[in-house]
C-alpha cells in the first residue's frame, strides 16, 4: 500500500492553524465566562437599587428570593461552562495528537495505524508515538504530567460527574470523610484539609494549591472537583506549550 507523502510545510500549517483554534478556544472561554460573570453583578446591582426603599425584614426577604439567581449563575451555571470547557480542550488535544501520528505516518510512509494498537485513549496514542514513530511524549515531564492530571479530570467530569475516581485518590478513605461529613453540614477547614490529602495526584494537589481548582462544598453527598474559570486558561496554555515543544522536537526528523 502507497501512502501519499505529507510535506513539512503541510505539517507546519496544520500547526499554526491548530494554534489558531486554540486562541479561538480561550477567547471564546473568557467570552462565556465574562458573560457569566457580568450576569452576577447584574444580579447584585438589581439587589442594591431594589432595597433603598425597603425596611431590614423586606431587604432581607428579598435578598434570600434573589440568592437563588446569584448562586444558580455562580455555582451551577458556571460549573456547567467549565466543566464543558475543559473537555472541548481535551477533545481538541487527542484529535490533534492522533492527526498528527496520522500525518507523519503519512510522511514515512507507514501503513501500521493508531487504531492499530493494543489499548485506547491516550495510551494507546502514548505506544504508537513511542513505538511506531520512535517519539517520546513525556520527554518533558512537567508538562506530560500537567496532561495527565488535566486528563485525569476530565475523566471524572465525563464518568463521574466531577467526582475523583480511583486514579485520583485513596477511594476508601476519600469516601469514608465524606460519608463522616455527610449530614448536611458545611465543609469545614479539618475536612477539607483531610480530602486534599486523600489526593493522589501530587499536579492535582498543586492545582487546589494554586486555586485553579477546588473541592467543592455540595452539602450531603461526594464531594467534587470544582473547576474554577482560571483552569481552562490554564489548560490551554499547557496545551499549547506541549505542541509547540513537540512540534520543535519532530521537526528536525521530518525534514530530511
Amino acid at each position: 500500500m502507497t501512502l501519499r507523502n505529507i510535506s513539512m510545510d503541510e505539517l507546519q500549517w496544520g500547526f499554526y492553524a491548530d494554534n489558531y483554534e486554540l486562541d479561538a478556544m480561550e477567547e471564546y472561554s473568557e467570552f462565556v465566562l465574562s458573560k457569566l460573570k457580568q450576569e452576577q453583578r447584574d444580579i447584585d446591582r438589581k439587589y442594591n437599587e431594589r432595597v433603598k426603599n425597603m425596611t431590614p425584614e423586606e431587604a432581607r426577604d428579598y435578598g434570600e428570593w434573589l440568592a437563588e439567581d446569584y448562586w444558580k449563575v455562580a455555582d451551577t451555571f458556571t460549573q456547567i461552562a467549565t466543566g464543558s470547557l475543559l473537555v472541548m480542550v481535551w477533545a481538541f488535544f487527542e484529535v490533534w495528537l492522533d492527526r498528527l501520528g496520522n500525518d507523519i505516518r503519512h510522511h514515512r510512509n507507514l501503513n501500521l495505524r493508531i487504531k492499530d494498537m493494543r489499548g485506547s485513549g491516550l495510551k494507546r496514542v502514548k505506544l504508537y508515538y513511542e513505538k511506531v514513530l520512535g517519539i517520546d511524549l513525556t520527554e518533558d515531564n512537567e508538562l506530560w504530567g500537567e496532561l495527565q492530571a488535566i486528563n485525569k479530570i476530565r475523566n471524572s467530569i465525563v464518568h463521574n460527574d466531577g467526582s475523583p475516581n480511583r486514579n485520583m485518590v485513596d477511594y476508601d478513605k476519600w469516601e469514608e470523610i465524606w460519608s463522616d461529613n455527610n449530614l448536611g453540614n458545611d465543609l469545614d477547614a479539618k475536612t477539607a484539609k483531610k480530602l486534599k490529602e486523600a489526593l493522589k495526584d501530587p499536579v492535582i494537589k498543586a492545582h487546589l494549591k494554586r486555586e485553579l481548582i477546588e473541592i467543592g462544598d455540595f452539602g450531603p453527598g461526594p464531594r467534587k472537583i470544582v473547576i474554577k474559570p482560571g483552569y481552562i486558561k490554564h489548560c490551554i496554555s499547557i496545551t499549547k506549550d506541549f505542541l509547540t515543544n513537540l512540534m520543535q522536537r519532530i521537526k528536525p526528523s521530518l525534514t530530511t
